[in-house]
């Protein structure tokens, strides 16, 4: 059995109580991962647990871990709740802003609440987290389909919905692979550009080259991202013209029309 580490030190914490509470005890376990994700945290924490640790490799920044199951009770639900914007969160170890509203979804959603038309719209949140933007447009009345890859964002966005009295769809979904054949009137994203530690822009690249294919006439693709990616010019190849709708110069929130 071999267990990267998630750059998310809980998440990786509640995987090693769950294997050893599953996996018979004393069976043999890897745990690998990269030195600016925490791996480096990870023998303390055996020895915490009452787990032995042997350090088998080290290289390209990177460090490999010997150990063996113990036995353990279940451990304890990871889901947590916060409030923020006058909603009720449910959030996880390892799903996008946990525990907190980032400084992108704060822009965005300020952007939203000047912008969007205040008639019912079909509208989906891709790259969903913990649920704060399909919650927020839920509660403005608009039909929300919410999709995430992460099987932990998809239930902590439905949990979300539920905590909240609300209504939407919520799909685990690479992109746009649930969705063949369906179009919205807005497609709303804070998408991610990282794999672990290491910017990947092929997300946010399929988003924004592929939306077309999902809007309805006219329809618009609403975005935030840090200022320093280079999205107007993914944006200005696949859909022609767009706006910046708002910027602190941290962030930027662009808009764009099928």
């Amino acid at each position: 059995m071999v267990l990267f580490w998630p750059k998310a030190h809980q998440l990786g914490k509640w995987w090693l109580e769950w294997l050893c509470h599953v996996l018979p005890d004393n069976t043999p376990l890897d745990i690998v991962g990269e030195h600016q994700g925490g791996i480096k945290r990870v023998p303390k924490m055996l020895g915490e647990l009452g787990m032995s640790c042997d350090k088998l490799d080290n290289a390209r920044r990177c460090s490999l871990f010997a150990t063996r199951t113990v036995k353990m009770e279940a451990p304890e639900s990871a889901w947590q709740t916060f409030d923020a914007l006058d909603m009720r969160l449910v959030s996880h170890p390892g799903v996008f802003g946990h525990g907190k509203v980032d400084e992108g979804t704060q822009l965005l959603l300020q952007a939203l609440e000047e912008t969007l038309p205040k008639k019912t719209l079909t509208v989906l949140d891709m790259g969903c987290g913990d649920g704060i933007i399909s919650a927020w447009l839920a509660k403005r009345g608009h039909a929300v389909t919410a999709v995430d890859v992460s099987a932990f964002a998809a239930e902590a966005c439905r949990r979300t919905l539920h905590e909240n009295e609300l209504n939407g769809t919520v799909l685990e979904s690479d992109v746009y692979s649930a969705l063949e054949g369906e179009r919205f009137d807005v497609i709303i994203s804070n998408p991610p550009f990282h794999q672990e530690r290491d910017i990947s822009y092929g997300p946010s690249t399929r988003l924004i080259d592929e939306a077309a294919e999902h809007l309805c006439a006219k329809g618009q693709l609403i975005l935030v991202a840090n200022a320093f990616l280079p999205y107007p010019e993914r944006l200005q190849h696949a859909l022609g013209e767009f706006e910046t709708l708002s910027d602190n110069r941290r962030f930027r929130v662009y808009r764009a029309f099928k």
